[in-house]
């Protein structure tokens, strides 16, 4: 018995061409894809990469920042406690004479004049609270409070407080004022001038 080939030979060689078409694009596709979706992956983790890094670098920026502030602050606060700051016997007396010599020297009525101590909390500061009424004119309070911003001596005005006003002829008023001056705590190493 004879098969006929002839016959058969085109749709098996064009099954056979199916099959290895077929398995080449199943070859393509395997091999392809993950390439791809790598590709893909790796474009994302280094965009992702690119994003920390600005985040840190930005990050790094402001610590530096920080860093210097806090340089800043700590050469202030030296140059605060060495050169501005004085030990309680060079602060006090001097600032009472001050404020009365000012008050004297302007003709200004200063009746009283008190003062509080007390402990700045987690330093090596006493706070001085110098409460003083004053009368006067308009003109002779402000020489009076010009005068203090440009004192020696380290004066900080808390509050003012009118207390009587008069608009006509001298334009007299009655203030009072509340200071603050600092000096270094006892056994904080009193640096007197």
């Amino acid at each position: 018995m004879k098969l006929p080939l002839r016959g058969l030979a085109r749709p098996v060689a064009g099954a056979l061409i199916a099959l290895l078409a077929a398995a080449n694009a199943a070859v393509f596709v395997l091999h392809t894809l993950p390439r791809r979706s790598e590709g893909r992956s790796l474009a994302a983790t280094m965009e992702r990469k690119k994003s920390e890094l600005a985040a840190a670098e930005e990050q790094s920026r402001q610590i530096e920042e920080r860093f210097e502030t806090l340089e800043l602050n700590g050469r202030d606060q030296r140059r605060f406690y060495g050169e501005v700051i004085n030990g309680r016997d060079a602060t006090l007396l001097p600032v009472l004479a001050e404020l009365n010599g000012l008050a004297q020297e302007l003709r200004l009525q200063a009746d009283s004049l008190s003062v509080d101590p007390e402990e700045v909390k987690d330093s090596r500061l006493t706070r001085l609270q110098i409460k003083m009424p004053v009368q006067g004119t308009y003109r002779q309070i402000l020489q009076f409070l010009e005068r203090l911003e440009r004192s020696e001596h380290f004066l900080v005005v808390d509050e003012l407080g009118l207390r009587n006003a008069t608009l006509g002829g001298g334009g007299q008023a009655e203030l009072n004022i509340d200071f603050s001056t600092y000096f270094l705590a006892e056994g904080a190493g009193d640096r007197e001038s």
